[in-house]
This record gives C-alpha cells, sequence and structure tokens, in this order.
C-alpha cells in the first residue's frame, strides 16, 4: 500500500490499474486481522452473516440460540482514530436475546416478537437499514423494526426456514421469498401479511434460495433432490427450466407444456440461441419423457394418441394435465447454498458431494464444467457462499477452513485458516476489501490483509533505516577522505618551508669575473 501511494504521489502509475492491482493484492493476500476484532455474546453457532447494501456499514449477525447482533463497521474506527488506538473492537450496537424457554414464554412468543428457537437466515432491508428479515427454524419468517428492536410482521409457515431472500432490483414488490424443510417455495407478502402464493416444483427440502440481482421476477432455489430450478414469479403453474450438470452446450431444460405449437419433444427448449444439433446428448445422459402412447378409459378402449407439450386443446397444453418428466440433477448430493455474480450473468452452487459449479444462465444454464479442486462440503445443512464485488473471486466454507477461488477458472489462490470447528456462512465486505465468517465455535472472525501491509510497513521502515545507515557510511567515509587530505597538504607544505632558498653570493661573484 505504501509503494502504491509513494507512486501515486510522484504521478508515475496508472490509477485504475493500480486500483484493480491493489484490490487483487487484497483479496489474495487475505488473512486474520491484526488490527480488527468482532465481539460476539451469543452462546450458540453462527448460522448467517449479512452487511447491508445501503451504505454498506452495518453487519447482522444471528446464531442457533436465537441471538441477533448488530455492528457498526464505521463507528468504532472513528472513535479509535481519536483515541489513537491501534486495535480496533466492534461491539454490538444492538442485541436481542431470546426468551427463556418455559411454557409462558412460549404462548407469548409470537406477540413480543422474541424469538424462542435459533435463527437461520438473515437479510436487510435493501434500500433502509431501518428494517431487516429473519427466517426462524420455528417456522416464522419476520420483519423486524431495527430501531425499536422489535417484531413489526409475522408470516407463520409451520415448517422450519432453511433460507430467505429479497429482491435487491424491484423493492416496491413487498415479496420474501422463504425456501423451508416443504418442498413448496412461500413467497411473504408484504402487503397483505399472508403468504398464499406457493412455488411447486420441487420434491424435498428448500435449502437456498435467491432472488436475482438483475430481475426482479427471476428466483434460483436449491434442494435436496439435487436440483437447481429457476422460477418466474409471474408464472403460477411450474418452473421456467433446472440445471443439468451434464448440460454444456447452453440449453436449458425446459418445462412441460408449451404454448403455442412447439413440442416438448426435445430434451428442452432452446433458451440459450442454440440450435438442434445442441440438444443431442449421449444416450447415457438424455433426459427421457414419462409419456405414454395412448389414453385408456375404464373400459379400456383406446381414445386418441396425442403428443406431450401440443398446444391449443392438446393435454400438454394445460398446466393441471402437463405429464411430468424426469427433472435433471445439477449434484450428486444436497444443494446446500447457491449465490448469483453480482451482474446476475452467473450463478454459482455447492452440494454435499463436495463439489462447486458455475452456471451460465445467460447460455440456459449451462454447466461451465469449470473444476473447483479440493472442495469439501459434506454436511446436508445450509451454509453461506460469497463472491467479491466484481464476481471475480469466490469464497467457499470448506469444513474449518476458507478457500478462495478465481470464479473463472477455478484456481485455489488462498486457504483462510482460523476457525476451531466447521465455517456456516462468510460475507464480503465491499468498503474494507475484507471477509467476514461466522462457524460453529461461535466466533466471528474478521478477514483482511493488515498482517500483510505490516509486513509491507516493516519492509518499508527497514529499508529506510538501511537507507539511512548507508548514508550516514557515506558521510563518514566522506569525511575520513577530508581529513587525510588536509593532513597530506599541511606536510607539503612544511617540506618545503625547509629546503634551503638560493644564496645570492654566488651570484654576484660571476657576475664580477
Amino acid at each position: 500500500m505504501n509503494k502504491f501511494l509513494l507512486k501515486r504521489e510522484l504521478g508515475i502509475c496508472n490509477e485504475r490499474r493500480e486500483i484493480i492491482d491493489e484490490i487483487k493484492r487484497s483479496i489474495r493476500h487475505l488473512d486474520l486481522s491484526v488490527y480488527k476484532q468482532i465481539i460476539n455474546y451469543n452462546k450458540g453457532p453462527i448460522n448467517h452473516l449479512d452487511i447491508d447494501v445501503a451504505e454498506n456499514r452495518y453487519l447482522l449477525s444471528v446464531s442457533g440460540d436465537g441471538i441477533i447482533q448488530i455492528y457498526d463497521l464505521f463507528e468504532n474506527l472513528l472513535n479509535n482514530k481519536k483515541n489513537n488506538e491501534i486495535k480496533t473492537e466492534f461491539q454490538p450496537i444492538l442485541k436481542i436475546n431470546r426468551k427463556s424457554n418455559n411454557n409462558n414464554n412460549n404462548n407469548n412468543s409470537n406477540s413480543e416478537g422474541i424469538l424462542l428457537k435459533g435463527i437461520s437466515s438473515v437479510q436487510w432491508y435493501p434500500i433502509d437499514t431501518g428494517i431487516f428479515f429473519i427466517g426462524g427454524v420455528n417456522g416464522n419468517v419476520e420483519v423486524w423494526d431495527t430501531n425499536l428492536g422489535q417484531v413489526s410482521q409475522t408470516f407463520y409457515l409451520e415448517n422450519c426456514v432453511n433460507s430467505i431472500s429479497y429482491s435487491q432490483v424491484n423493492c416496491t414488490n413487498l415479496l420474501i421469498a422463504a425456501a423451508t424443510t416443504d418442498p413448496k417455495v412461500r413467497l411473504c407478502d408484504m402487503r397483505t401479511n399472508s403468504s398464499v402464493h406457493c412455488l411447486t416444483g420441487h420434491r424435498e427440502s428448500v435449502l437456498s434460495i435467491k432472488w436475482s440481482p438483475f430481475s426482479p421476477n427471476l428466483i434460483a432455489t436449491a434442494s435436496k433432490d439435487k436440483t437447481i430450478r429457476l422460477w418466474d414469479i409471474r408464472r403460477g403453474d411450474t418452473f421456467l427450466f433446472a440445471l443439468d450438470q451434464y448440460n454444456g452446450s447452453g440449453i436449458g431444460i425446459g418445462v412441460g407444456g408449451g404454448s403455442g405449437g412447439e413440442s416438448n419433444d426435445d430434451v428442452g427448449n432452446d433458451i440459450g440461441g442454440g440450435n438442434k444439433n445442441d440438444l443431442k446428448q449421449s444416450k447415457r445422459y438424455r433426459q427421457k419423457l414419462h409419456k405414454p402412447k395412448s389414453l385408456q378409459t375404464s373400459s379400456s378402449s383406446i381414445i386418441e394418441k396425442r403428443n406431450i407439450g401440443g398446444g391449443g386443446g392438446g393435454i400438454g397444453g394445460s398446466a393441471n394435465l402437463t405429464l411430468k418428466k424426469e427433472v435433471p440433477t445439477a449434484h450428486n448430493g444436497t444443494i446446500t447454498s447457491i449465490a448469483w455474480t453480482p451482474d446476475g450473468n452467473y450463478l454459482v452452487s455447492t452440494g454435499a458431494d463436495s463439489k462447486i459449479r458455475l452456471w451460465d444462465i445467460q447460455k440456459g444454464g449451462a454447466n461451465t464444467m469449470i473444476n473447483y479442486p479440493n472442495a469439501h462440503n459434506v454436511h446436508k445443512i445450509p451454509n453461506q457462499i460469497c463472491l467479491s464485488t466484481n464476481g471475480q473471486y469466490l469464497f467457499h466454507p470448506n469444513g474449518r477452513a476458507i478457500h478462495v477461488y478465481e470464479t473463472a477458472t477455478g484456481n485455489l489462490v488462498r486457504q483462510l485458516k482460523g476457525h476451531f470447528e466447521k465455517v456456516n456462512c462468510c460475507v464480503f465486505n465491499h468498503c474494507d476489501q475484507a471477509l467476514i465468517s461466522g462457524s460453529n465455535d461461535r466466533l466471528t472472525l474478521y478477514w483482511d490483509n493488515s498482517n500483510d501491509d505490516q509486513i509491507d510497513d516493516q519492509q518499508f521502515l527497514n529499508e529506510e533505516k538501511q537507507n539511512n545507515q548507508n548514508n550516514d557510511d557515506d558521510n563518514n567515509n566522506f569525511q575520513v577522505t577530508t581529513n587525510t587530505t588536509t593532513k597530506t597538504s599541511t606536510t607539503t607544505t612544511t617540506s618545503t618551508t625547509i629546503s634551503p632558498p638560493t644564496t645570492l653570493e654566488d651570484v654576484d661573484n660571476w657576475s664580477d669575473d
């Protein structure tokens, strides 16, 4: 950092390029912070973290024992600067404790808005830090008022909430998407205080859900049934397409029941703009449609043959009568977390098969086939992955460590080790180019490049000290040389003075002769 500042002051650097290189260096040299520490008061594992989008200032932390903690990442820095303190300790500016577990408290828990069980997911309201949302293990999705520190609205979903998501594009739709242990995805409408809208299609519990960062109507869900599906909330019948781990051609696997005269006899619809030749797959991985050759009445008389996906009055044209087909799998195990890239063109997923996959949504959900080495994820419970500001780097909880990958190439560039138990969540701080992580060891750790900066500062001081020492040696040598020259001049002058002068008598005697 000091070298960058020096080059900038001298005007010998490309500022834009140097900023990109500095961000790259910061992420590649992440380590436990030397100067910053987050103080926790929870007694359960940290399940989820979130930093507000509006100011990038407030950190929201929730734990398995139902404790909510909010940290101001700027205020303590300003106070420490005034007091000339080097180390910064982030204390929660708001801490909400759960109520004790007894019968009376259980009866009054919903009215008082205090959680009796753990919290699995949390998110800030995108445009205002006065509101945040949480998903509880007790099956409630709650809207909290930050200033009052209490619940303002509650949705009772009757199933454990694994993940929640709120759109950052269109904040006026007031819809909270919730993934629960029930296969149905629930949409909670804050205007009507109801959650009647459901997205039906998964066969097992949904563990992760994320709203698209560029489309207010597009949602991605990941389930225990090994599938990732993309939904348009304006359609109430079924999902748009599912991601196939064996499909790298850029063709999304579409749903049954096409509109118009198209037929779904092919593997899927050409969403990415490919041609029919791209639909050819190996026989082993071809998606087969379950369609009968004929429909029979109770008297076993054949009525007629109809193609699946036919438009108009065909059987495939009705959403209720659409015949099911096998949905392609995205992983060979439970999918625990998904994350969009900031531009919304790609989707990253991780599963219990210890695989990380990058999906090209612009090509219909094609698998990019990028290998992320040494990924480890064997637990079938939700976790939280994140990406850097520009999406160039991926942060993946890897047991007790966190692996940092290059998103585009899959190269492992850093292993962050500091937790004592399994890491559950991590979130990237865009302002400080730092990472914050939570684990089962009940610790929230702050990762930045302060350790590397400290080494650079020490090297800079050592270089300055060496330069000063060299200058002192040069000065001493100059003084010694000057003294030697002075002594030599004095000796020469003395010898010249001692030599006898020429007498004039000889000259006069010669002139007389």
